[in-house]
């Protein structure tokens, strides 16, 4: 129970026992009222009207004493006042106690998490990555006479193809095979096509290359190795060359938005020749849009990869859907681009 209301309690019972002991004492035995003297007299109120009341008046023979400083008229000897008795009231006192209202807790607000890639983010040292597309058999300058068999792992494109392309010295198509694996779209598979060939003279060095597109026509991967065609003479198969992914994009991830007018790009490249590496922004109608170039040295020391970051302004007008490709051009005689990698990406003005 709280304090003040246990105060209170306490000073009622308090007036209640002052008030029963005060009682008590005109009940006592041979307390009597006393009668009027004999030198006073009484007057009784005789007006019906009026409420009946006794006075005492004194008597001619009683004597009145003046005290300097008293009332001019004297008490009767039985009006002497009586001294009474004082009666002490507990004091009541109320405590206030603040209640503390708790206040609202602010909460922050959610920190956005970054999405991680699609493509996996390695540091220069461990192991990369598989290659998208990754040629098995036969590995780079083998000898072959026709017809060329290949074995290759790859992912289907948006469209379910996967395309290979053999391309002579001058850059015209010796074979082409378009390889539909629609039930496998978004699957590493294994592919083992085989192109038949002709050639003018008894040996032409030739590009095989595998690529794979996105529904608007633009290559999402390339990979490619050079080989010697033989029209006389044994196969000389050499072993696969370097399987693992020539390059990582690190940032901007798949599908991410930019805005601002400029797209920065960083991540990992093992440059496959001694050509800059080529960055172009496209868009869904093949137009490319925006481009740059750097120039990115081998790996050092014990690193599988080299770091590189790169902006590439760009403008657009209205929210643009594009995919943005890094890859290298042929160092050779045959032309062409020789290795792709690339990710979708929005743009914003």
């Amino acid at each position: 129970m709280p304090k003040h209301r246990l105060l209170l309690i306490w000073g009622v019972i308090g007036v209640l026992f002052l008030l029963l002991v005060t009682g008590c004492q005109n009940m006592l035995p041979g307390t009597e009222t006393p009668a009027p003297a004999a030198d006073t007299q009484v007057v009784t109120n005789t007006d019906p009207g009026q409420p009946t009341e006794n006075f005492q008046l004194p008597s001619a023979s009683a004597e009145l004493t003046l005290t300097p400083g008293s009332s001019s008229t004297p008490l009767p000897p039985s009006q002497t006042p009586i001294q009474g008795t004082s009666t002490v009231t507990p004091t009541v006192t109320i405590t206030l106690t603040n209640t503390i209202i708790p206040t609202a807790t602010r909460f922050s607000l959610p920190t956005w998490t970054s999405i991680p890639s699609s493509t996996p983010r390695i540091s220069p040292t461990p192991t990369p990555p598989t290659a998208y597309l990754r040629i098995l058999q036969p590995g780079p300058y083998s000898k072959i006479n026709s017809p060329l068999n290949v074995e290759a792992g790859a992912i289907p494109g948006d469209d379910g193809l996967v395309l290979v392309d053999l391309i002579g010295e001058s850059g015209q198509p010796i074979a082409r095979q378009r390889l539909d694996f629609s039930e496998f779209i978004g699957r590493s598979i294994g592919i083992a096509p085989k192109l038949e060939f002709k050639i003018a003279g008894v040996a032409e060095t030739a590009r095989l290359v595998l690529s794979v597109e996105d529904n608007f026509g633009r290559k999402i991967a390339i990979t490619s190795i050079e080989v010697v065609l033989l029209s006389i003479g044994d196969n000389q198969i050499y072993p696969p060359g370097y399987q693992a992914a020539p390059y990582i994009i690190q940032d901007p991830v798949a599908d991410q938005i930019i805005q601002g007018g400029v797209l920065n790009v960083s991540g990992l490249a093992r440059i496959v020749n001694l050509t800059p590496i080529i960055f172009e922004i496209i868009d869904e109608q093949g137009q490319v849009i925006a481009s740059n170039q750097l120039q990115v040295p081998l790996p050092a020391g014990d690193q599988s990869h080299t770091p590189f970051s790169i902006d590439i302004p760009y403008k657009v007008t209205i929210p643009t859907r594009v995919r943005l490709t890094i890859r290298q051009a042929s160092g050779d005689r045959i032309p062409g681009t020789v290795a792709l990698w690339s990710v979708p990406v929005l743009l914003l003005p």
